[in-house]
């Protein structure tokens, strides 16, 4: 039903808590888990095939990485997720909870540290999300299959594609923040 997405490049200090996180809903069917490496040069694709339903590899450049695995895609509900993101289990329910009223939308950010710093800064990154509905990569956004298709996915930006992307669907339709 979700097709998860993660744009891989020298990833080998992340990936496998983030891969290993996403297991249980994987062996339940309920996910795939499409990992797209842009030649990594350390261990990323040695320690990660296992963990994963579908493994490319494309030249660097995480636009041409997330469509590349778009296309692969198996399922509706493609989620691009960062690397070094986890998330939480509750997020892959409301998901399949929410499946049907869904077009696009994405996570509020959240970070592991509880300094005062990092609550700021959550804060501030979601605040900013839902005055201007627009996601950055590490708020796993969200899209059904057939609208990414519509607006032609990522741009070939080298920076801030995630930005452009929510752009091109607002103006289709509103995003769903969870």
């Amino acid at each position: 039903m979700i097709s998860i997405i993660v744009p891989t490049l020298n990833e080998e200090k992340y990936v496998i808590k983030t891969l290993q996180h996403l297991q249980e809903f994987r062996k339940k069917k309920i996910l795939e888990i499409i990992l797209v490496d842009g030649l990594s040069q350390d261990n990323t694709l040695a320690l990660s095939k296992d963990l994963c339903d579908i493994v490319i590899t494309v030249k660097p450049g995480r636009a041409d990485q997330l469509n590349a695995g778009a296309f692969e895609a198996n399922n509706d509900l493609l989620l691009f997720m960062h690397a070094d993101t986890i998330m939480d289990q509750e997020n892959i329910y409301e998901l399949l909870e929410k499946y049907e009223n869904i077009e696009w939308g994405f996570f509020h950010l959240g970070f592991k540290s509880r300094t005062f710093k990092f609550k700021f800064l959550s804060y501030c990154i979601n605040l900013r999300s839902i005055l201007f509905k627009y996601a950055t990569g590490d708020q796993c956004l969200f899209v059904k299959k057939k609208l990414f298709k519509k607006v032609d996915g990522y741009g070939c930006l080298r920076l801030m594609e995630d930005v452009e992307l929510s752009n091109k669907l607002l103006k289709i339709t509103k995003p769903k923040i969870m």
